[in-house]
């Protein structure tokens, strides 16, 4: 009996991690497909979720091999309990295959290079981003501006050649990059900070008070709503009327 009352035990603390585990590994798995929407999803957290998948099978594998050791034994008559037995673990079985399915779906994505801005379905997120840094540079600098376009476009460029060398290497280790296209990103960045740039220059020199009450709010960009509300609205009207010249 005292092999019985064992085998008892070390079933229900088997069941229980493995219990545990099916949770975690679970929520694991809705969190992942969220974080590789958001394109947070790296290497390590596939590894972390790996992790979790095998120690909650192995958890389980433990449990039914003691459970099915005790019903099949004839000493203890527990045969009635086979049926109920064997449902739970075709169940849990294929639960563990789905949760199985997800883990390498979101692993092998992991493996692939994740891009900020995957183009050509995100060139307007490019334009617009690029279009609100013009605007904020002028209202933290006016009247001082820079001279012509040609400058313009140099610095937004040059930027973006920074940005893409120290935030995001080729080397990175979580896989995260600017772009698939950086030739074209880069003139799309061109293109939206020349338009924000330019034109929202343009409306503080033709404004009597050089739109002094807007730019002071803009400087509290992006960390005050009021910088944020008006932000939006003056970047669609000046990708609007770049579009239009």
């Amino acid at each position: 009996m005292i092999g019985y009352y064992t085998n008892i035990v070390a079933s229900i603390l088997f069941s229980a991690f493995g219990l545990i585990g099916i949770i975690i590994w679970s929520v694991g798995a809705f969190q992942g497909q969220a974080r590789h929407r958001e394109k947070l999803f790296g290497p390590t957290d596939a590894q972390l979720l790996r992790q979790t998948g095998a120690a909650t099978t192995i958890a389980i594998l433990a449990a039914f091999l003691v459970f099915f050791g005790i019903a099949l034994d004839a000493r203890y008559s527990l045969a009635e309990v086979l049926l109920p037995l064997v449902l739970i673990a075709l169940f849990v079985v294929l639960l563990c295959i789905v949760l199985w399915i997800a883990t390498l779906f979101l692993s092998i994505k992991a493996k692939l290079p994740r891009y900020i801005y995957h183009l050509p379905k995100d060139a307007d997120s490019v334009r617009r981003s690029q279009c609100e840094q013009g605007i904020a540079l002028i209202a933290r600098f006016y009247p001082e501006s820079l001279a012509n376009l040609d400058l313009i476009d140099a610095f937004a460029r040059s930027t973006q050649v920074a940005i893409r060398r120290e935030l995001y290497p080729k080397q990175r280790k979580d896989g995260l990059q600017l772009t698939n296209d950086f030739t074209v990103y880069c003139n799309l960045s061109s293109e939206g900070f020349q338009q924000g740039y330019a034109g929202f220059l343009a409306a503080c020199q033709a404004a009597p008070d050089h739109l002094e009450h807007v730019r002071s709010i803009l400087r509290q960009w992006p960390d005050a709503p009021e910088a944020e509300r008006l932000m939006n609205e003056w970047t669609p009207r000046l990708l609007k009327d770049g579009k239009e010249e």
